[in-house]
């Protein structure tokens, strides 16, 4: 994982990492980003609110596409679509409260993987699959 920024927020210092990678999701191999917010060690609370990550950057804002929380409740684990915008801040939060801005990432660190060393029938999620996917044509 590539340390793309801290924050503070409600808890101690918030840590950003990220990475691309390649993960079973319905029992297929999908190519996504992995972007992974810790604490010092805190638990994130489980509340009825739904956890959101989003990147903003002039007016323009992206959410992910799926947010979990881990195991231990010690990390909010959102995944991007391959091809996010990198620029703009990202914040992180409950329901509509934010609980941190990690104001400056350094998107220019994030490594993308070598597309050449992928296998062929990997899906690659990015913005035209998220939109597919929520938008099926009708047969």
């Amino acid at each position: 994982m590539t340390l793309l920024a801290t924050a503070n927020g409600k808890a101690p210092k918030y840590k950003l990492e990220a990475l691309e990678t390649i993960l079973d999701f319905n029992e297929e191999p999908h190519r996504m980003v992995k972007m992974v917010i810790s604490g010092s060690g805190d638990q994130f609370p489980i509340r009825d609110a739904p956890i959101f990550v989003r990147i903003r950057d002039h007016g323009e804002t992206t959410y992910s596409w799926l947010v979990e929380l881990s195991a231990d409740s010690t990390q909010i684990i959102a995944f991007f679509p391959v091809d996010f915008k990198k620029t703009g801040q990202l914040e992180f939060g409950y329901g509509d409260q934010i609980w941190a801005v990690f104001q400056k990432p350094r998107w220019q660190s994030f490594q993308p993987l070598d597309t050449k060393r992928i296998d062929k029938g990997v899906i690659t999620v990015n913005q035209a699959w998220l939109d597919r996917m929520k938008h099926p044509k009708n047969k």
